[in-house]
């Protein structure tokens, strides 16, 4: 017989599913301070910055004042490094949640190139 879980009731080591490695930066951030409320790794600082560490340069601080403001989210990218087989590149998604804090979502992500025929 299966136990029956409650939402929100985490899976411990060695229960269901195997253990995998997170990629995702993610961070809940309130628009009105910009104050980093919580994120799902160790930030050392209360800002965006500790997650996303080319927020200014990339335009994350001015993309999350869109996302507070509209409610539209906002994808930004910006390709670190380039090689011949592809690129290396700092993605970064911005959602609104009903209750109108941000989630930013973050990842480092490796985009081949295509190939020609």
């Amino acid at each position: 017989m299966t136990a029956v879980r409650r939402p929100g009731t985490p899976i411990a080591p060695g229960e269901g599913a195997p253990q995998a490695t997170v990629r995702v930066k993610a961070a809940v951030i309130d628009p009105a301070t910009m104050a980093l409320l919580w994120s799902n790794e160790e930030a050392q600082a209360g800002t965006i910055d500790a997650v996303v560490p080319m927020a200014e340069s990339m335009g994350v601080p001015d993309a999350m004042r869109e996302v507070a403001r509209t409610g539209v989210p906002a994808n930004l990218q910006a390709n670190v490094i380039s090689t011949g087989r592809g690129a290396m590149a700092v993605v970064v998604t911005i959602h609104r949640l009903p209750d109108g804090l941000l989630l930013v979502l973050a990842e480092d992500a490796w985009q081949m190139k295509k190939r020609r025929p």
